[in-house]
């Protein structure tokens, strides 16, 4: 498609767009709100950049560009675009003899609702991960390399399986009457795993996996290796935290008892339940006492820093240190005269900025039931000094920087082995301290992550 036709496309959409936006404010008691018409107009805009503009051609140039294309129109494009209800505005726009393909198809047939939700669940999974690895086989990556045709079509595919995977996850904020549902913290979670291991065989493989960046020179087959493992880098990191915060925002809405993620609105301190409510089987002690009075005080001249630091559990942070340091100090061969400390500090930073983030994701998903106990009231969450959205960017963030920083100042291998352990400790371990004493069989992988990490 020319760069004229595929700017007129973008063009037909926007305006269909906001003429249904402003045919629903005439006929409609409310029209979407305006966040929404900017999310449309921004996942448009951002769509449109890889066909009318030189950053089209950025795959041609190097993998790492290849991957910022298609991240972006993934996991960032099309969810914006889902984010502002498009069909609904997109039918009031059209013209009437169109307006009935924007409609959204009748369910037919005798199939119980729940095998529908589960094949449309599983349908959209497909689409997005199949989309990620067909277009990475060597021999299929070669034809979108070398025919224009064949560029176009994996552009639109990688456009059009971002909308089908993310659709089911945004439907969570769209339906506020809706509960939140763990299937769609599992769907993100599994989908982490195809896209962890073709990074990791970009970044580990040793050779070059794509014949079209491995012409020329030795020197420059070596910088083609080098942009590979950047680019298996950044797959790696950018996946993982781009499915981990709407499953981390899903999980507390379904254990805080909310409608859909972020209905929450404004942070309060949390109440506790009556003492005669609290079914606490593993402290059966604790749960006997009235912790009321501890759950509805917030500290007002509590130092916010020192919220944060606590936060963050520093006391298990300083035994992760110590037994990430141990294990640096066996797997290293050098004498001490020639130890590495540089690298021993940065392997200690970013080991312990992600185990930050993943006791704050962990206070954050667990929320409810710190304020019901004494010994976990007193917490900055549950006693309400610190809002969960405020330790959820803190969270996250602080394991982006973490997994990120190891893959930088140590290696990839590193970085892979500190995301492993930050999403077992939060989807698999989290999860199942409520359901059976043997979770501390699946924490023991978490817990023996910081030696392997030094």
């Amino acid at each position: 498609m020319s760069p004229v036709a595929s700017v007129g496309v973008f063009r037909v959409f926007l305006r269909l767009y906001y003429r249904g936006r402003c045919r629903m404010r005439i006929t409609a008691a409310s029209s979407p709100a305006l966040w929404r018409v900017l999310c449309f107009t921004c996942g448009v805009v951002l769509a449109s950049l890889f066909w009318v503009t030189p950053l089209a051609h950025l795959d041609h140039h190097s993998l790492t560009g290849h991957m910022v294309q298609h991240l972006l129109l993934m996991t960032v494009s099309a969810p914006l675009i889902l984010f502002a209800e498009p069909m609904l505005l997109l039918r009031q726009g059209a013209p009437q003899w169109a307006a009935g393909s924007f409609d959204k198809p009748r369910r037919q047939g005798s199939l119980d609702s729940g095998v529908q939700s589960s094949i449309w669940l599983v349908s959209c999974w497909m689409a997005g991960t199949a989309t990620v690895i067909w277009w990475h086989i060597p021999s299929v990556f070669a034809f979108s390399m070398h025919s224009h045709l064949g560029d176009e079509i994996e552009k639109t595919t990688f456009f059009l399986g971002g909308l089908f995977f993310w659709r089911p996850v945004l439907r969570q904020w769209a339906d506020r009457k809706r509960s939140p549902d763990w299937s769609i913290v599992f769907y993100l979670f599994l989908a982490t795993f195809p896209c962890d291991v073709l990074s990791a065989f970009l970044t580990f493989c040793g050779r070059i996996a794509y014949a079209f960046y491995a012409s020329g020179p030795e020197s420059m087959q070596s910088a083609a290796l080098r942009d590979q493992e950047r680019a298996g880098a950044l797959m790696w990191t950018w996946v993982t935290f781009a499915y981990l915060t709407p499953a981390v925002l899903i999980a507390i809405s379904k254990l805080s008892g909310s409608s859909a993620p972020g209905s929450r609105g404004r942070h309060q301190p949390l109440r506790g339940p009556r003492t005669e409510d609290l079914k606490m089987a593993t402290e059966p002690i604790l749960a006997a006492l009235d912790v009321s009075p501890v759950q509805g005080r917030r500290i007002a001249s509590s130092n916010v820093l020192f919220d944060y630091w606590e936060l963050t559990k520093p006391e298990i942070n300083f035994l992760i240190a110590i037994t990430a340091a141990a294990g640096f100090w066996i797997g290293s061969p050098a004498a001490p005269p020639h130890f590495p400390w540089m690298r021993l500090i940065h392997t200690l930073l970013g080991t312990v900025f992600v185990a930050s983030g993943a006791a704050t994701l962990n206070q954050l998903i667990e929320l409810q039931y710190d304020a019901q106990m004494r010994r976990t009231a007193r917490r900055p969450l549950a006693s309400g000094r610190i809002a969960p959205s405020h330790a959820l960017w803190f969270g996250v963030l602080s394991s982006v920087f973490g997994v990120v920083y190891l893959a930088i100042s140590t290696n990839a291998f590193a970085s892979l082995l500190a995301t492993v352990t930050l999403l077992s400790y939060l989807f698999l371990y989290t999860p199942l301290k409520r359901i059976t004493p043997l979770c501390t069989l699946v924490g023991a992988v978490p817990g023996a992550a910081p030696p392997l990490i030094g």
